[in-house]
């Protein structure tokens, strides 16, 4: 799982409070106007006061309640959209964060054999899978690995620019 599938956890959460809120609300404006509805039908017994008493209380509790859903939705999406804004905002500080160069996350012994120039593609791409966790790594073997497809023979040169648009690719994702 991701580090930053916390976001998306959060995201969802936020979505189905607004979803659930707004549900609610309409089920029971819903029910009201269905109730209301079934208060237009005259029952056998009903005077004509009793009836139109239930009418004037069923088309109360119908308005009540659409006030309420139209509060509710005016209420609703935005909060979410305003928590989804806040959600993206700090997912991309994370990802542009974590997408900073590290000089101490350097292996010197792998940069040396990279300016050495005896690498091969495979070489490249066991690196690329190696120090996968290691944006700053990353970068500089894909750097390395496009300088080295600029001379290499065909069937390598596949292979070390499928390492550098692997980088490339990863970059785009954040």
């Amino acid at each position: 799982m991701s580090k930053y599938s916390n976001f998306a956890k959060n995201l969802d959460a936020a979505f189905k409070t607004a979803r659930d809120e707004y549900a609610a609300a309409y089920a029971k404006y819903e029910q009201a106007a269905r109730a209301a509805m079934d208060a237009q039908h005259r029952a056998p017994d009903d005077t004509a006061i009793s009836y139109e008493l239930r009418k004037a209380k069923a088309e109360a509790a119908r308005v009540e309640q659409k006030a309420a859903f139209d509060e509710v939705c005016k209420r609703v999406w935005p909060d979410f959209n305003r928590k989804r804004a806040e959600l993206r905002a700090d997912l991309e500080k994370a990802i542009a964060a974590d997408s900073i160069v590290d000089p101490a996350a350097l292996d010197n012994n792998a940069v040396y054999l990279m300016d050495s120039g005896t690498m091969t593609a495979a070489d490249y791409a066991a690196f690329a899978e190696k120090y996968s966790g290691n944006h700053t790594m990353l970068k500089l073997i894909a750097a390395h690995a496009n300088a080295a497809a600029a001379t290499a023979e065909p069937q390598e040169r596949a292979v070390l620019n499928l390492v550098y648009n692997g980088q490339q690719h990863r970059n785009e994702g954040f």
